[in-house]
């Protein structure tokens, strides 16, 4: 039965898994900054069962410690990409939609806003 979006817990590290794949699924393999991006911390986190389920989040984004020159995105993971603690800083909206009885997941992202070098998220 499909319904409305359900608050689930944004420290969850599943959620920030998927996170972390949308944004190199779609911020990584398709930008052109000099550094990777990464996920910092999720802000929020909503599921919704759809056909299959659709996670929507809201997440503070920020440069990582690689470079693009350096690696690939399909070379990055959770446990060797972190924030580099300066440059740019952004929100973002995400959408991840599952339906795993067939292999698919859809990845949409999409910029809110810059965030200031010293705004406290």
């Amino acid at each position: 039965m499909m319904g409305g979006k359900k608050e689930q817990d944004h420290n969850d590290p599943e959620h920030f898994d998927r996170a972390f794949k949308a944004v190199n699924a779609k911020l990584n393999a398709e930008g052109n900054g000099e550094y990777h991006l990464v996920p910092i911390k999720l802000l929020k986190a909503e599921s919704q069962v759809v056909s299959g389920v659709a996670y929507h989040y809201e997440a503070l984004i920020g440069e990582s410690d690689q470079k693009r020159g350096d690696a690939s995105a399909d070379s990055l993971t959770k446990d060797n990409t972190k924030y580099r603690g300066s440059g740019d800083r952004a929100i973002y909206k995400i959408k991840v939609w599952e339906q795993p009885w067939k292999d698919f997941v859809e990845y949409n992202v999409e910029k809110v806003r810059d965030v200031a070098h010293d705004e406290h998220i």
